[in-house]
C-alpha cells in the first residue's frame, strides 16, 4: 500500500511526526502488513528510502477489499538532523477525517 501523509509535526527539529490514515477500500489482494518504509524525494528529484521498520512476528494482516475493515491511523515517528533541510508536502485533497481532528 501507497499512503498519503494527512498531517505532518515539525515543531520539534530532532523529530518529525509524519501521520497517515489506512483503509483497505481499493485493496485488491490482502496481505500480511510487516514492514513499512518513508521514501523521501532527494533535490534531485529521485526518491529514495529514508525509514524502514520491521515488526518481525507483530504484525497485522490487512485483508482485501471484500473483507471491509475500520480506517486505521498510523502515526510515524522520525528522528532527523537538525542540520537537515525537509519540507513535507500534503495532498489537500485528501478527505480522511479522524476522531482527534475535530
Amino acid at each position: 500500500m501507497t499512503l498519503p501523509i494527512v498531517s505532518v509535526d515539525d515543531s520539534n527539529e530532532e523529530k518529525l511526526v509524519l501521520t497517515f490514515d489506512t483503509s483497505n477500500t481499493e485493496l485488491e489482494e490482502g496481505f500480511v502488513s510487516r514492514e513499512i518504509g518513508i521514501f523521501a524525494k532527494l533535490d534531485n528529484g529521485s526518491e529514495a528510502l529514508y525509514a524502514y521498520s520491521n515488526a518481525g512476528n507483530n504484525y497485522d494482516y490487512i485483508p482485501s477489499k471484500d473483507t471491509p475493515s475500520d480506517e486505521n491511523r498510523l502515526v510515524v515517528n522520525l528522528v532527523v538532523s537538525s542540520s537537515a533541510n525537509i519540507s513535507v508536502q500534503i495532498d489537500k485533497s485528501i478527505v480522511y477525517t479522524h476522531k482527534s481532528d475535530v
